[in-house]
């Protein structure tokens, strides 16, 4: 006999960078298990044609630049009484390129986008999830926090290996406290989205044609994420494990080496 289906027509979910690539399809299948939505991206007109889907579901935008450090505290005033009870940190920024042809304001952006709005965002969602000792958040890191710096995306790489530091102490501190609160973080490997910015200019890049299909990503990590029970860090797929597994095995020179010349070619 299966088990009666849990009913979320009265809760929500948040998710940045909510509009395209990955947190678009954590918008879809939030909304096929049942949740309502707040979706916060810079441009959310693609999102129109999920409340036409999902017509009996709210679905709240907010078209935000969460790098502005004051729209993390209107964002945050706004929902702060919706009975929000699962955040996607989805929201980021990759720029490549020598790190001496950059600039500091490209990287102020990518650090305020990639870890200072994500910082913002869980501190304020950790304690209101603790009212009611249940919420999960889910920091969408990088397959590359597991391995080693990465010359030529050198901010990227750091702020990426951030998100899985915090989120991991984090989740480990609410497990200690008895808490019923999670803090988790999934670490895609490639994915087939258009995503990075090359060069330090604002362009977006091409899709990776090699990427692991993104819909499937969605669908499988949103799935494990959202059990109480389970590692704090989230890897999917056998490739991407096996991945880990010998880099972690390999010498660190040597990986440097491959990432430095692997980049190098796309610049």
């Amino acid at each position: 006999m299966k088990k009666n289906k849990k009913d979320f027509s009265n809760e929500y979910a948040l998710v940045t960078g909510a509009s395209r690539g990955l947190g678009l399809e954590y918008c879809k299948e939030l909304l096929k298990i049942g949740y309502n939505l707040v979706c916060v991206s810079r441009n959310t007109d693609s999102l129109n044609d999920l409340k036409t889907s999902f017509p009996n579901q709210e679905i709240v935008t907010y078209n935000l630049d969460l790098s502005k450090w004051e729209n993390n505290e209107i964002l945050c005033e706004n929902v702060k009484n919706k009975n929000i009870t699962v955040l996607i940190n989805n929201a980021g920024v990759g720029k490549s390129g020598n790190f001496l042809e950059g600039s500091f304001e490209k990287d102020e952006q990518m650090l305020s986008l990639n870890i200072y709005s994500l910082q913002y965002l869980t501190r304020f969602f950790v304690k209101k999830f603790k009212e009611n000792d249940r919420g999960i958040i889910l920091n969408i890191g990088s397959i590359i926090a597991w391995h080693t710096p990465g010359p030529y995306f050198a901010t990227y790489y750091a702020t990426k290996s951030y998100v899985y530091s915090m989120s991991v102490a984090l989740d480990y501190e609410l497990k200690r406290s008895k808490s019923n609160v999670r803090v988790k973080v999934i670490t895609p490997g490639i994915l087939n989205t258009s995503f990075l910015v090359s060069k330090f200019n604002d362009k977006e890049g091409s899709s990776y044609e090699k990427g692991a299909n993104v819909v499937k990503f969605a669908k499988k990590s949103l799935k494990i994420g959202l059990r109480k029970k389970g590692k704090s860090a989230i890897l999917v797929g056998v490739k991407d494990k096996v991945s880990v597994f010998f880099v972690r095995k390999l010498w660190r020179k040597l990986v440097l080496w491959f990432i430095y010349n692997y980049q190098k070619k796309r610049l």
